[in-house]
């Protein structure tokens, strides 16, 4: 009795006990996991978002280095072959953080200066998908191999299917042989459970239908509501049509499409108010001195964390410290009318018929990065403004749920 009682009261490290377990259990305790953050990525634009996000951040990290070079990026768009491609001239990988990107929890990145620090966007993509190219070079370390079946490894209940492994390509890629150093990743789309199926679901043949998609749904779409200062970044954006026809548009800017900026005779809310009070100061009447923006489009305005404190009222003490501690900005747009976000997204971008991209309600943001869907905004009077009324809320250095879900309850709300 006096040994059992010994052993039951010696000290283990839990993740060592783990370790030290059945390989089958680990195995399956793993593919648990991996589902589980699989599980956490419900939107279409996910391994686009996840892909573009990392080769920023790549590039950034370069540049803090203080390398002397152009960031940039490269997306290839490929319909025929059902894949999207993104190439970036950044840091590269170390071997050993190659070996171990894909595993769950696992990032390199530093908080609070990256768009995402969680470790799950690498295994997301590899995982939740069927075929992964993967390429990097530095001065340190060269690879190009890729990773297939990640997807049905995962749903295999049976077991037949075995673990798939990274293995070596010795293919060449014509655009990541053009950058000095840096990384390329190609997803090839299809199978079971993968979103989205088919690329061919978006309707959008050409790099101007693509760019609205994607400067609106994923971090191509730099947000900087403090001060407008524009990422450093620049893009070419390339896309085969089903026919192979090949276009594309050359060093774009990763900017947010912001609807005053899309939209003719929208006027600024702080220009309206200077007129009147010019007016008003001068013994004019205020009312005739905004004759000129009455056949606007719409109106819109930037908010800092000051102008958000002193106009909403209701805020509670939590909420008003949430503000400041999250340097929270805002940005409103007010159409005259829904018809105007249906003309944009049918002329302008060109969308397929009904699809509305850029419409009214609030985008919530992070780190100079849109995330997660538009939230329909909660209004108990006028509920058609609702539909009118495009607004962005950026926090920084907040932290997302898991994958690409979405804030917190207390952040949505504050919202």
């Amino acid at each position: 009795m006096n040994d059992l009682f010994e052993t039951q009261q010696q000290v283990w490290d839990p993740l060592e006990a783990v370790n030290g377990s059945d390989q089958e259990i680990l195995t399956a305790a793993k593919k648990r996991e991996i589902k589980n953050i699989l599980k956490s990525y419900v939107g279409t634009y996910d391994p686009m978002s996840e892909l573009i996000q990392n080769a920023m951040d790549a590039v950034e990290r370069r540049q803090t280095a203080g390398a002397t070079f152009s960031p940039k990026l490269i997306i290839k768009i490929d319909l025929c072959e059902n894949s999207f491609q993104v190439v970036d001239n950044g840091v590269g990988f170390t071997r050993d953080q190659f070996r171990a990107f894909i595993a769950p929890n696992i990032s390199f990145k530093r908080e609070a200066t990256t768009r995402g620090n969680k470790g799950v966007g690498a295994t997301y993509i590899g995982y939740g998908f069927n075929h992964l190219e993967i390429r990097t070079r530095n001065s340190e370390f060269k690879f190009q191999g890729q990773f297939r079946n990640g997807r049905e490894w995962v749903e295999d209940t049976s077991g037949t299917i075995h673990r798939p492994q990274v293995e070596v390509t010795t293919s060449h890629d014509v655009i990541f042989d053009q950058i000095d150093q840096g990384s390329s990743f190609k997803i090839r789309f299809g199978g079971k459970n993968t979103r989205p199926l088919n690329l061919n679901w978006y309707q959008a043949t050409t790099p101007e239908q693509w760019l609205y998609l994607l400067l609106l749904k994923t971090p191509l779409g730099y947000l900087n509501l403090e001060n407008g200062v524009v990422s450093a970044v620049a893009f070419d954006l390339i896309v085969v049509d089903a026919t192979g026809n090949e276009l594309s548009s050359r060093d774009c800017a990763a900017k947010y499409k912001y609807p005053h900026e899309e939209i003719k005779a929208s006027q600024r809310l702080s220009d309206v108010k200077t007129a009147q009070f010019q007016a008003v100061e001068r013994g004019k009447d205020p009312s005739a001195a905004i004759d000129k923006f009455r056949n606007s489009n719409g109106i819109y305005e930037f908010y800092k964390p000051k102008d958000v404190l002193s106009f909403v009222r209701t805020l509670s003490a939590e909420e008003a410290e949430s503000v400041e501690s999250y340097n929270v900005h805002a940005y409103g747009y007010f159409v005259y009318s829904t018809s105007v976000w249906d003309h944009l997204n049918d002329t302008k971008a060109e969308l397929r018929k009904g699809y509305r991209v850029l419409r009214g309600g609030l985008q919530m943001a992070n780190n100079s990065m849109a995330q997660g869907d538009l939230i329909t905004i909660p209004l108990s009077k006028n509920i058609g403004h609702q539909n009118q009324t495009h607004v962005v809320v950026h926090f920084s250095g907040a932290e997302p749920d898991l994958g690409r879900k979405g804030f917190q309850p207390e952040l949505r709300t504050l919202s």
